[in-house]
This record gives C-alpha cells, sequence and structure tokens, in this order.
C-alpha cells in the first residue's frame, strides 16, 4: 500500500505539481485545497489518490481536516501556501506527534521569519543587498518615516499570508501612499512594508530544498524570467523562463550564510531583481515554489527529496541537479499578459518550452477542467 503524503494549497498549478510529484514517485497524496468552490482543476489529477476542496477560515477548519487524517506512522505535509505554513507553524506543538512537515532547528518561527522587516535583517546580515525599507504598523510609524521615504515606492503585506497579490502596490508620491495605508490598515492589516522600488533589469527565482536529516542543502538551479507580468496586482510573476543550473558563487555562499541566521528545513526560493549588474535579494518563500515543476522537468523531484528525507529514506540516489537547461511557459498567465504578439515569437516561445504549468501528457485531465471552467466564467 502507498504511503499517504498530505499536500496543502490553494487551487494553482504549484499545488498540482506537488501532487504530481509525489504521485509519480508511488506516494498517495491526500490533497486539502483551500478554496471557496466547490470543484478544483488540481484535485483532477490522476495522481490525486484522493482530495476535498476546504474554505480555511480559521486555524481550526484545516487543523480538524489534518486531525482527521491521523495514522498509525506519522504524515508527512507539503505546503503550497503562505496560509497554509503559517496555521501549521502556530499549532506546531499540537500537530508534531502525528505529523511531518518543515522544521526550524533553533530560534524564532517560521511566522517570524515571514515578516519581511526580521527577514531583511537577516539578508543584509548575510551580504545580500537589499531595498531600502520600512515597517508600518500604524500612522504614527508612517508620520516618523516620512521624511526618509523615497518614490517611487512598492507597498505590500508585511507577511504574504495576511494579504493577495492585490494588496501589493506602487506608489509615486505621499498622497498615493497615504491613501493606500488607509485602505489597508481600515481592513485590520496589521504590518504593512514600504520599499523603494527598483525597477528590474531582469528578475530570478533560485529554487530550493534543504534537507533536515541529510543536512543537505539542494539547489537544482535559478530561473531567469525571460518573460513576467508587470501589473501592479502581480508583479514579478513569471509567465515564460528559463531554469539554468549555474548560480553564481557569491550567491551560494550568501545563501548559506542565511541559512546558518535562519536554520529552516523544508523547500523554498530565493527571489531576486537584477539592477545595473546587481542582484538584490527580495524574499524567501518558505514553501514550495511555483516553479518547481521546472526543476522535476530537469530531473530534481524537490517534494520527493524531502519527503524520503524526513520518512528516514536514502537520498543520496537522487538527482541534485538540472541536467540541461529547461524552459517553461505558464499557459493561462502567458494569453492574459503577453504584450507583444509578434506571431513568430509567441510561437517560437510555446515549440521551445519543455514544459507547462498545467498541461501534461500524462495527467491532461487538470488543464481540459481549467479550460471548460475558463469558458464558462
Amino acid at each position: 500500500m502507498k504511503r499517504r503524503v498530505i499536500v496543502v494549497g490553494g487551487d494553482h498549478h504549484n499545488t498540482l505539481w506537488l501532487v504530481r510529484c509525489l504521485g509519480m514517485a508511488d506516494y498517495a497524496p491526500y490533497v486539502i485545497i483551500h478554496t471557496k468552490e466547490a470543484c478544483s482543476f488540481v484535485a483532477r489529477s490522476r495522481y490525486a489518490a484522493q482530495s476535498e476542496c476546504l474554505e480555511i477560515r480559521s486555524d481550526e477548519d484545516l487543523l480538524n481536516a489534518l486531525f482527521r487524517l491521523r495514522q498509525d506512522l506519522p504524515t508527512p505535509i507539503l505546503c503550497a501556501s503562505d496560509e497554509a505554513m503559517a496555521i501549521i507553524d502556530r499549532n506546531a506543538d499540537l500537530l508534531k506527534a502525528d505529523f511531518f512537515f518543515f522544521t526550524m532547528e533553533k530560534g524564532p518561527s517560521i511566522n517570524y521569519w515571514m515578516q519581511k522587516e526580521h527577514l531583511m535583517a537577516a539578508a543584509a546580515k548575510a551580504g545580500f543587498r537589499v531595498p531600502r525599507s520600512w515597517c508600518f504598523r500604524n500612522y504614527d510609524d508612517y508620520r516618523a518615516a516620512l521624511p526618509e521615504l523615497v518614490f517611487p515606492c512598492l507597498i505590500k503585506p508585511e507577511r504574504s499570508c495576511d494579504g493577495s497579490k492585490s494588496d501589493f502596490h506602487i506608489c509615486q508620491d505621499k498622497v498615493g501612499l497615504s491613501e493606500r495605508l488607509t485602505q489597508l490598515f481600515t481592513r485590520g492589516m496589521t504590518g504593512v512594508i514600504v520599499s523603494e522600488y527598483l525597477k528590474p533589469d531582469t528578475e530570478y527565482t533560485l529554487l530550493g530544498v534543504r534537507l533536515p536529516n541529510a543536512r543537505r542543502l539542494v539547489l537544482p538551479g535559478m530561473v531567469h524570467k525571460i518573460l513576467r507580468c508587470n501589473r501592479e496586482d502581480n508583479l514579478g510573476m513569471i509567465i515564460y523562463g528559463c531554469l539554468q543550473a549555474d548560480i553564481p558563487s557569491d550567491v551560494l555562499d550568501k545563501v548559506n550564510r542565511m541559512f546558518s541566521e535562519v536554520p529552516y528545513g523544508g523547500l523554498f526560493s530565493f527571489d531576486f531583481i537584477e539592477k545595473d549588474g546587481e542582484l538584490i535579494f527580495l524574499e524567501i518563500n518558505f514553501r514550495a515554489d511555483g516553479n518547481t515543476f521546472m526543476a522535476l522537468r530537469g530531473g530534481v523531484n524537490m517534494p520527493l527529496l524531502w519527503v524520503n528525507d524526513v520518512l528516514g529514506k536514502e537520498t543520496a540516489h537522487l538527482p541534485a541537479t538540472i541536467g540541461k537547461a529547461v524552459y517553461a511557459l505558464l499557459e493561462f498567465p502567458y494569453l492574459k499578459n503577453r504584450r507583444t504578439w509578434n506571431v513568430f515569437r509567441v510561437l517560437r516561445e510555446w515549440l521551445r518550452a519543455d514544459v507547462f504549468s498545467i498541461w501534461s501528457r500524462r495527467d491532461p485531465m487538470p488543464l481540459l477542467y481549467k479550460f471548460i471552467y475558463a469558458l464558462k466564467h
């Protein structure tokens, strides 16, 4: 009988690929999709052994679902959303006897490091250049920092799990920033980050997994975001990119120093922008990244590495670096956000893609369901 693994995430392609990564490796993924919808395209995957759609309005909603899935042996949990990570972290003491999940070897919890103020300070200590940033929890904080602020600036929730992409805005002046702060504080948001907005020349995401038992850091490569969404409500989202094995040596050194400060174990990704030839740190996502599927296409199954490690299985024989560059295309974001419709360029990008964010020849139903749903709505 296949060993159960729990996958928790939204109805998005990163959740789908967690299910595929584990289902292809002879585990039995039970997927909890937190959504208000009654049905899910992720649940249509042939690799989802079981699934349920769950609207998570409080910690108890997710905890009750997890406790129903307890077994005699501890069950691994992988997260594809910040919300799920935050809930599991807050309730780690209740869950640790029955489940394996991400770890923090010492010091503050994941919820502490999800606060960008703390994360930026740790990144600067590790040697990364970081944008000038200010954390506001009330209007007094804003008024005190007003003489130092630079414009344009980017405003976003202090923790990703406390808001959504629609809460990200570029403010050109004090009037626009004040209006956005009023909107967010009126909604009850307890913390926002305001950073100098540096328009990137390009953007990168470093994919990785830290194995707590093997005490090994696996970095398959960096994703070069060749095309990305520039809308304020989804800044930096990749729509076409290339995963390459080459990682600058100075980045590797700083990543290692970062994990000495933030001793996290699990799946993660680093986001960077490049400006005038220099890489600038943006954030760490302490969860499965939406680009995990690119590493799988390159031969590195990061979720499998982590699951095998926490279950005490050997991981040294599994690939840890991609064999060649992998080009990827996100079908629906591409159709929605592609700006230059040069027919030859578009055809070249689609034909050059090695992997797509939803389509898989071995698992076609998720794309068919999502396409039909899009037509109806």
